[in-house]
């Protein structure tokens, strides 16, 4: 087992803590049935990521036994030793000196550099592509290969198809292919200490993720929580469902039509969590900014152009606080 750092180190201001009261049940959080009729589910995604940034995918046609089979794997990752697992660091060099770029192993995330408490966590982030076309892959577990390669064949088509939908569900079938947005595909695992006072300690602070969506699987311990509107939503394991979120890079693309959902993880008081992440965005030179096809005199800009690499280093600067990394872009008139 990974090893923990300084209880010290996770216990949070008051100020900073989870409050236990504002948050409220799943009842409304957007489920979908991808088996449905074609138009439902164009129809079902758009009103979802206008209203939530945010729902659950079910009967998606990614087999389970490859969702399974990477949360497994996960487990097993985070049962080896600190040794064998800041090993993925090593490897991550060979790759790319951008730590954000290939395998990377830690804790606590790229936290605040003011927060004086890091998240209760451990993670393993994945480029597979690069770690594809270098072929350089961890000796253990021995079927961490066969394993990620299925699994991101499998989500990545799964995760076009959602691009596919979300193009048709804004009109923009026949004038722009959001399909770039799937270009780039980062897959994080991430291993949730439990903590008997789970209110004194944050599974992972409260923010939006970088990119354009976000397809996770988690097991069923829960602790995920969406934001809709100020008001806090535990969002409970459905069986062998994907969680979709919308990400920052398509609510500029959309000009805020789809705003990224901001979320948190809420640890535990005697149970340890896994998820494993995806996330789709474009190359990282790839300039990103308010569809044309979208704005208008009547709806302006809200946001400038700017390059992925530059957002991404401006994200993983600021932390995980909240939509921050938003005004990085945001124009003058933009009041979102």
């Amino acid at each position: 087992m990974a090893r923990v750092a300084p209880e010290e180190n996770y216990l949070q201001d008051l100020k900073d803590r989870f409050q236990e009261a504002e948050v409220l049940d799943d009842s409304q959080v957007p489920i979908i049935d991808f088996s449905g009729d074609p138009k439902y589910i164009v129809d079902a995604i758009a009103w979802a990521c206008q209203e939530w940034g945010f729902f659950q995918a079910i009967n998606h046609g990614v087999p389970i036994a490859s969702m399974k089979n990477v949360l497994k794997l996960a487990k097993e990752i985070f049962n080896q030793t600190s040794e064998e697992n800041e090993a993925y660091n090593s490897l991550g060099n060979k790759l790319s000196d951008d730590p954000s770029e290939a395998y990377r192993y830690g804790s606590g995330f790229n936290d605040r550099k003011d927060a004086k408490a890091i998240d209760l966590k451990y993670f393993l982030r994945l480029d597979y592509s690069l770690a594809r076309e270098e072929d350089i892959w961890p000796e253990s577990p021995s079927c961490f290969r066969e394993v990620m390669k299925e699994y991101h064949d499998q989500v990545s088509t799964f995760g076009h198809c959602l691009l596919d939908n979300i193009s048709k569900g804004l009109g923009l079938e026949k004038s722009y292919d959001l399909k770039v947005m799937g270009e780039k595909i980062i897959c994080i695992m991430n291993y949730y200490l439990p903590y008997h006072t789970p209110e004194l300690v944050k599974g992972v602070s409260a923010h939006s993720d970088p990119r354009a969506i976000s397809i996770l699987i988690q097991d069923d311990v829960g602790g995920l929580e969406v934001c809709k509107h100020g008001r806090w939503f535990a969002v409970k394991p459905v069986k062998d469902a994907f969680v979709v979120n919308i990400a920052d890079q398509l609510q500029i693309m959309t000009n805020a039509k789809y705003k990224s959902a901001e979320h948190r993880v809420r640890a535990h008081p005697e149970k340890s969590r896994l998820s494993v992440v995806a996330f789709f965005g474009p190359g990282m030179d790839t300039v990103v900014g308010p569809l044309p096809e979208i704005v208008s005199e009547e709806n302006p800009p809200l946001y400038r152009e700017c390059v992925t690499k530059d957002y991404l280093t401006q994200f993983y600067a600021n932390g995980l606080d909240g939509k921050r990394s938003l005004d990085y872009v945001k124009l003058d008139r933009a009041k979102v």
